[in-house]
C-alpha cells in the first residue's frame, strides 16, 4: 500500500496524536533521510497553495540570503510532486531566499503527501516557530476545519493552543483583506486586528489605518472599539424611547425604564399587552 492510501485509511484520532507531538519535524527529517534527495530547478518548486498569501520580508530572509550566497549548507526542502512541478511543504523561507539569491537550484526530498496531512505538517510547522504568525495558523486551521471538518478542539491540540485561541485565530479571517494585509506586514499588531472583528468594515479600515498613522496601542484601539458599540447602542436606545415614548437607563448590567406618569406606563403595558 503507498503512502497517500494508507494516510486517507488513518483516522482523525491517529492524525491528532501523531500531529500533536512536538517533534515532528525531526519525525519527518527521519521518515524522508533515507529517501534519494534530488537537485530540482528553483524555478520548479511552486510556494504553498495554502499559505501563498503569506510572503516574507526580504529582513527576515537575510540570514538565509548570505548562506546560500556563502555556500553554507542548508536542510533540503520537502516538496510534493504537482504534475510537472512541485510544492513545497516545509522550507517556504529557504524557497524564497534562494529565489532573492538568484539559486538556480536546490536540494529537496520528494514526499507524497495529500491536502490533509500537508495541511497537518504546515500548522506543526506554523506552531513550532520562535515567532507564531497567527494569520498562518488561521488559515491552515480553517482549511482543515472547513475542508476535513476538524473540530475547535482537535485544531486546539494540534496547534498547542486553548480552543478560544483558535476561534479567536479564525475569526480574523472575517476581517477585510486590507487589514489582514497589515497584519502580514507587520504595520499593525494581531491584537490590533481582534478588536476590530466586530466593528463595520469601513470603521475597522479608518480605525487600522489609524493604527498605522497615530501608533495606536492595542488598547487604545480596544478602547476606540468600545466606544463605537457604545454609541450605536445609545443611537438605537435613543430610537426605542422615542417609539415607546419611554426613558431608557443603561446600567453596567441592567437596563431600566422610566415614565413620567402612570398614564405613560398604563399606555406602555397596553402596548406590551397588544
Amino acid at each position: 500500500m503507498n503512502k497517500k492510501n494508507k494516510i486517507v485509511k488513518n483516522d482523525l484520532k491517529e492524525l491528532v496524536s501523531k500531529y500533536s507531538k512536538t517533534n515532528v519535524l525531526y519525525l519527518l527529517e527521519n521518515e524522508y533521510k533515507s529517501l534519494p534527495m534530488k537537485k530540482v530547478v528553483v524555478n520548479d518548486i511552486d510556494d504553498n497553495s495554502f499559505l501563498k498569501q503569506i510572503k516574507f520580508q526580504k529582513e527576515d530572509l537575510s540570514f538565509l540570503i548570505n548562506a546560500y550566497l556563502t555556500n553554507v549548507p542548508l536542510e533540503p526542502l520537502i516538496v510534493r510532486q504537482k504534475k510537472d512541478h512541485y510544492e513545497v511543504v516545509v522550507g517556504r523561507k529557504r524557497l524564497y531566499a534562494a529565489r532573492a539569491a538568484n539559486i538556480g537550484e536546490l536540494p529537496v526530498m520528494v514526499a507524497n503527501y495529500n491536502d490533509e496531512e500537508m495541511l497537518l505538517i504546515l500548522l506543526a510547522v506554523a506552531r513550532d516557530e520562535h515567532h507564531i504568525n497567527p494569520i498562518e495558523i488561521a488559515i491552515i486551521c480553517s482549511s482543515l476545519s472547513k475542508k476535513y471538518k476538524y473540530s475547535q478542539e482537535s485544531l486546539a491540540r494540534l496547534a498547542h493552543q486553548s480552543r478560544a485561541q483558535i476561534s479567536s485565530f479564525i475569526r480574523i479571517l472575517t476581517l477585510p483583506d486590507q487589514i489582514i494585509n497589515m497584519v502580514l506586514k507587520n504595520k499593525i499588531k494581531y491584537g490590533h486586528a481582534r478588536a476590530l472583528i466586530t466593528l463595520p468594515e469601513n470603521i475597522a479600515i479608518d480605525l487600522a489605518n489609524k493604527v498605522v498613522k497615530e501608533g495606536l496601542t492595542v488598547r487604545d484601539v480596544e478602547k476606540e472599539a468600545r466606544l463605537y458599540r457604545g454609541e450605536k447602542e445609545d443611537k438605537r436606545l435613543k430610537k426605542l424611547e422615542t417609539k415607546l415614548n419611554v426613558k431608557i437607563v443603561k446600567t453596567k448590567k441592567k437596563i431600566s425604564l422610566e415614565f413620567e406618569n402612570e398614564a405613560d406606563l398604563a399606555a406602555f403595558l397596553e402596548k406590551m399587552h397588544d
